[in-house]
């Protein structure tokens, strides 16, 4: 484990009003469930365009993404990603035909069955060069439907893809927004969330969500317990009910506030309250005895955003405090390239427990030596 930066400013700091958390990343290793879930619907759907991709170079492509900051959200993701698909295919016609069934659970069932059809021929590879040098020259904060215009280029590709997809339809009226969710949940955390069956066979059992790991470590709990007083919080585009399923006994032990854990993924498509926009920070400081500052911990660039976003906003009375959780040197580049916005990068959030207990020995030994 790695501490990459720390601020002078923040070293100095021995007590949060709150120590508010990402989930993905963060508290949680999601690489295995809503990052592999990107990747298997965008093979799913390539193939029926005729093509397959290098899944290095997808990721690659993932990580400038979620750069722009306005990427929290993995349906976003996956239509971008759709989006190039589509503006490379030859012929389109087994994708261009989906809308035609009425009813969205056949439609997902006919999509499934059609991948099986073609699992077997030949694709063509396409690499992720150009697409990823499109996003990298875009500016932070470019939003979706930006990104997917400059792909395609085509009013009217824009046009066809939208009715592909039907997004930005939430889950039970979109294709897209239903099919991933199946895709990471499977079909008992699905039925759970919902309150319907998944409408797929193979692409949902059992479900990507049980290959999920929690990172944090009862240790660090304590803590980042310790250092706030027992404000531990969430902040996180994941909805309530999968975090909670992963993180089981973690949550009801260590987050014992339910009015500083906001799960927006719950209402994903109104952007107004999800990250990179600094309300959802404003939500969870309301109910903080704002004495000391609050920490905010991500490993993503809407998460800096959203910190970005409240400091300047100056509707909050303290200041949040970010800090980068960097699994690669590469991510840690990036925060280091946001300066003073990213006030401490480590490679993990235990480090950080580490970091923030090793300030508070270093503090006590010099109070003691006085």
């Amino acid at each position: 484990m790695t501490v990459y930066k720390e601020s002078e400013e923040f070293a100095k700091i021995r007590s949060f009003s709150g120590i508010i958390f990402d989930c993905d990343g963060v508290l949680i290793d999601s690489s295995r469930s809503y990052d592999l879930a990107l990747n298997v619907c965008s093979k799913a759907i390539s193939s029926l365009l005729g093509l397959d991709f290098e899944g290095s170079e997808y990721l690659e492509f993932l990580g400038e993404l979620r750069k722009l900051g306005t990427f929290n959200n993995d349906w976003d993701s996956l239509a971008v990603s759709t989006a190039y698909f589509y503006s490379k295919a030859e012929n389109t016609k087994l994708l261009d035909e989906l809308p035609q069934i009425p009813i969205l659970s056949q439609r997902i069932a006919n999509f499934e069955a059609r991948v099986m059809s073609v699992k077997e021929e030949k694709k063509t590879e396409i690499p992720f060069e150009e697409v990823t040098k499109i996003v990298s020259g875009m500016r932070e904060g470019t939003k979706r439907d930006l990104v997917c215009q400059a792909i395609l280029r085509n009013d009217s590709l824009v046009d066809n893809l939208k009715e592909i997809l039907s997004y930005p339809k939430p889950v039970g009226e979109g294709f897209l927004a239903t099919l991933f969710d199946e895709v990471v949940y499977g079909k008992k955390v699905f039925r759970e969330m919902y309150g319907f069956d998944c409408a797929t066979t193979f692409m949902s059992d059992p479900g990507l969500i049980l290959e999920e790991k929690k990172i944090i470590e009862e240790t660090a709990l304590v803590s980042f317990f310790s250092a706030c007083g027992g404000n531990l919080g969430i902040i996180t585009g994941r909805p309530r009910i999968p975090t909670l399923f992963t993180l089981g006994e973690t949550f009801t032990k260590w987050f014992t506030r339910p009015e500083i854990c906001l799960f927006t993924g719950d209402y994903l498509l109104d952007v107004d309250e999800v990250k990179p926009s600094p309300k959802p920070m404003l939500k969870v400081a309301k109910n903080l005895d704002l004495k000391d500052p609050v920490l905010y911990v991500g490993d993503s660039g809407e998460d800096l955003l959203m910190a970005k976003n409240v400091n300047k906003s100056g509707l909050l009375k303290a200041t949040v405090y970010f800090v980068g959780i960097a699994s690669s040197i590469e991510k840690a580049r990036y925060f280091e390239s946001e300066g003073a916005y990213a006030d401490c990068i480590v490679s993990d959030v235990n480090e950080l427990a580490s970091t923030l207990g090793r300030n508070a020995a270093q503090t006590t030994r010099i109070r003691a030596g006085r």
